[in-house]
């Protein structure tokens, strides 16, 4: 008996089925319908669409972008911890954070920064996202959270701050009262942190709003 070669048995099947109008599932064979590119997103560009509700969500922002949401969200306490996912004292921190933001659901705005990226063109903005979102995931960040898209030393620079981890805090007047950092040493060894120093600054500046 001749054994037909299998090849010659699959491309007979395969010529039967396009003669028959058949398609294998999941495979087009429409050639005046070729696949489109998957389309990319600018580095620096962002959505402003609101996430879905319930879940934490990251955008790609310049530092003058997170002054103007500064500027928006006049009437309340904002809070803006600036990090980065290397940062030991920063991931300390960051629980602290997330306790404040849930400890004042009303009167206090809470917004992350993280300045991972620090200018390189084959490390974008862009490219931290799934780091920085999977750290925000994991201590359920529920709060606007940004990726600076201005390189680390501009915005230390525009901040007046050598390193992370920096706390700004912002009155509801929309004027920054304070900026916490480690630069000259006021803190001691351990820094600054949530319940000794920025916490009881917070809780000034409601009762200054609540009394006027």
């Amino acid at each position: 008996m001749i054994r037909i070669p299998r090849i010659c048995c699959l491309t007979y099947v395969v010529m039967l089925l396009l003669a028959t109008g058949c398609q294998p599932s999941g495979t087009s064979f429409v050639a005046s319908d070729p696949p489109r590119a998957q389309e990319s997103t600018p580095v620096g560009a962002h959505d402003d669409s609101e996430p879905p509700a319930g879940q934490v969500s990251v955008e790609i922002k310049s530092w003058d972008e997170v002054q103007h949401l500064v500027t928006s969200l006049r009437g309340q306490v904002v809070v803006v911890d600036v990090w980065t996912t290397w940062c030991v004292p920063c991931i300390r921190k960051f629980p602290d954070f997330v306790k404040l933001h849930e400890s004042y659901p009303e009167g206090v705005t809470c917004i992350s920064v993280a300045a991972n990226y620090i200018g390189l063109a084959d490390e974008p903005p862009e490219s931290f996202r799934e780091e920085v979102l999977e750290f925000l995931r994991n201590q359920n960040a529920m709060f606007p959270n940004v990726i600076s898209s201005t390189p680390d030393d501009e915005l230390y620079a525009a901040i007046g701050a050598s390193a992370v981890p920096i706390v700004l805090v912002y009155g509801p007047d929309g004027e920054l009262k304070q900026t916490f950092s480690n630069d000259d040493g006021q803190y001691g060894e351990e820094g600054f942190n949530y319940a000794d120093h920025i916490v009881p600054l917070v809780e000034r500046l409601l009762g200054a709003e609540a009394d006027s």
